[in-house]
């Protein structure tokens, strides 16, 4: 490759960084959206199209393959293949050639949203050996997203797949997903769950120990009445459940702030006194030295179990196996939903609220809001689905979050059991459907003829103003064994975590 034909390219892409910068943007952070079809101007201004884009992506794939040989401080190709991959991606659906408009799946399904760069909010950088002097100027993030997966399955379709079967534990509801596609499927299966009711007990606990209203709200997660409520409940959780128990934030800002103001309050030590604790890190690098340790703590012989703290839509969420000892128990502290202000999260509901307004489709997508409530749901099972792992397993779940007793909330819930989702009475007292209802036989996982019923003993209970809990895992004054209560029968490992404190 010649060095005129680099200095054409650099040209090129000197044109498309100014034509990115050309768009004004409103003060702040915030930035501006147009139709999917824009993205072709930016692109045109510099000289990249359909009928260029061949020999743009050959120069840029000489230059890579040439950097990725030589040792040195600018060699670092990532942002040119980024580069690369953009080019090919806009123009996969290029107008065909000779067509002087552009196809309307890219105004409709795709949105161009342009606002500052905040990566290195402040600093001063050098990017690349292109860039003689540093700068602190912010410069601008072109996006280009695509807001139906439809386009993607289509042209696998074109392509000419023969058989495409897809497969998961949270698809449902199957209908709107199914419509979200955009294209036919002749064959769809739903299955019941592979285990039999009583091998998993579900639980709403609407409040804490202390009576304060559990809530991930916005307004509410950091407040201290809610952040010490939920450590006192998890305190009990915590004594009560044997081995492995996990527990999930909505966000790593939650998880940090919770665990800075339980540290700060004595709360931590309560906890790590029952099982040790281990918090799921940021970092990819770090994360399976964490998650051997927790493993390596729960199997060690004699073991009072361990605690991992993680986050929903996290590493630890989705696709690790909590199998068996690893995961006896899983509390979810707070329904998480997406970030409402993300403008990726805006756009869809508005995507989804057009094609619901379409004529003819208002019965069948998803609207904005349900597609919102939809994906907190979706991380919640997610998260609830790291404790049943095969046919054998057995786990209780604890949903802290008064938000959970909403009837649409319930009926998300992947629970293999006919009876509705019993709400909980307060975290210090039994865990267990509440008066007035039918009898509910409390927490219990059974596995042959053992179980581990939740105790009530050593619960963490405030020093007035609530009532003694039962004696037993039966409602108050409904124990066939008389007010002295019947005896309490645990699997092995739970005694520790039961004993008075």
């Amino acid at each position: 490759m010649e060095l005129e034909d680099i200095a054409k390219l650099k040209m090129i892409l000197l044109r498309l960084e100014g034509a990115v910068d050309a768009v004004e943007l409103p003060g702040g952070d915030g930035g501006v959206t147009k139709p999917g079809s824009y993205i072709f101007e930016p692109f045109a201004e510099a000289q990249i199209t359909g009928q260029t884009k061949g020999c743009i992506l050959e120069s840029l794939d000489q230059i890579i393959q040439h950097l990725a040989g030589r040792a040195g401080l600018f060699t670092n190709t990532a942002g040119l293949q980024t580069l690369a991959d953009v080019i090919q991606m806009v123009f996969s659906t290029d107008p065909a050639e000779g067509s002087s408009s552009v196809g309307p799946e890219a105004s409709q399904s795709y949105k161009v949203h342009i606002h500052p760069d905040t990566s290195h909010r402040g600093t001063a950088h050098r990017s690349d050996a292109w860039s003689s002097t540093a700068s602190g100027r912010r410069g601008k993030v072109l996006s280009y997203w695509c807001f139906s997966p439809g386009c993607c399955m289509r042209e696998l379709v074109r392509q000419g797949v023969r058989t495409l079967l897809l497969t998961s534990g949270t698809l449902a509801p199957v209908s709107s997903f199914a419509l979200e596609m955009q294209i036919p499927f002749p064959v769809c299966l739903e299955n019941p769950h592979v285990i039999d009711k009583h091998q998993i007990w579900v639980g709403i606990v609407p409040r804490g120990p202390d009576g304060a209203q559990l809530s991930s709200a916005f307004d509410k997660r950091f407040s201290d009445e809610c952040l010490s409520s939920l450590g006192k409940a998890l305190v009990n959780i915590t004594r009560v459940v044997p081995h492995g128990l996990l527990v999930f934030f909505p966000s790593y800002p939650v998880l940090e702030k919770s665990l800075e103001f339980w540290r700060a309050r004595d709360c931590a030590r309560k906890l790590e006194a029952l099982k040790p604790l281990f918090v799921e890190p940021r970092s990819k690098g770090s994360f399976s030295e964490v998650m051997g340790a927790y493993y390596a703590t729960v199997a060690s012989p004699g073991s009072r179990g361990a605690a991992f703290l993680a986050v929903c839509r996290g590493k630890a969420s989705e696709g690790l196996d909590f199998a068996d000892v690893n995961g006896r128990g899983v509390v979810v502290t707070g329904l998480p939903y997406p970030p409402r202000k993300d403008p990726r999260v805006i756009l869809k509901m508005q995507f989804l609220d057009e094609m619901k307004g379409r004529s003819g489709a208002s019965g069948q997508f998803l609207s904005g809001q349900d597609w919102y409530r939809q994906q907190a749901s979706r991380a919640v099972n997610q998260a609830i689905g790291r404790v049943i792992r095969h046919r054998h397993d057995y786990g209780a779940v604890f949903l802290c979050d008064h938000r959970f007793t909403s009837a649409d909330t319930r009926a998300q819930l992947p629970c293999p059991q006919d009876d509705p989702v019993p709400e909980c009475g307060q975290a210090a007292g039994h865990w267990r459907a509440p008066e007035p209802g039918p009898a509910s036989p409390g927490l219990q996982a059974t596995t042959g003829r053992r179980q581990w019923p939740l105790s009530t003993r050593g619960v963490w209970r405030p020093s007035s103003g609530e009532a003694e809990p039962a004696c037993c895992e039966h409602l108050p004054g409904r124990c066939p064994q008389g007010p002295g209560g019947c005896r309490l029968q645990s699997a092995p490992g739970s005694t520790d975590h039961v004993q008075a404190g």
